[in-house]
């Protein structure tokens, strides 16, 4: 796993670090590395929990649509439930948000 330089974890909450770990495991299945491309830097829209540090973004350039959602469902599918993962057509969006 490494971060895109500029990345900045500075508010990351611990509660990401189960969810970066389910991340890499599942990349590495797929022989790819983590690219963590944002956390708590950089603009996103609004309702996201980037800026709160609830929230990180994956890089899929690597992978096909269809394989970046397939990507984006294991991650889903070995992750609690109070994390949304969504493969957003150009990352793949993970986020801290219990209901």
């Amino acid at each position: 796993m490494v971060l895109k330089q500029g990345v900045k974890i500075t508010n990351l909450k611990p509660q990401l670090i189960i969810a970066i770990i389910v991340a890499n495991d599942v990349y590495n299945l797929h022989k790819q590395e983590l690219v963590i491309t944002s956390c708590d830097d950089s603009k996103h829209g609004i309702g996201t929990l980037h800026g709160q540090g609830y929230a990180f973004d994956c890089r899929t350039s690597y992978f096909t649509n269809g394989e970046a959602q397939r990507v984006a469902n294991e991650i889903r599918a070995k992750i609690d439930d109070a994390f949304d993962v969504v493969y957003e057509g150009d990352h793949i969006h993970i986020e801290y948000d219990p209901k």
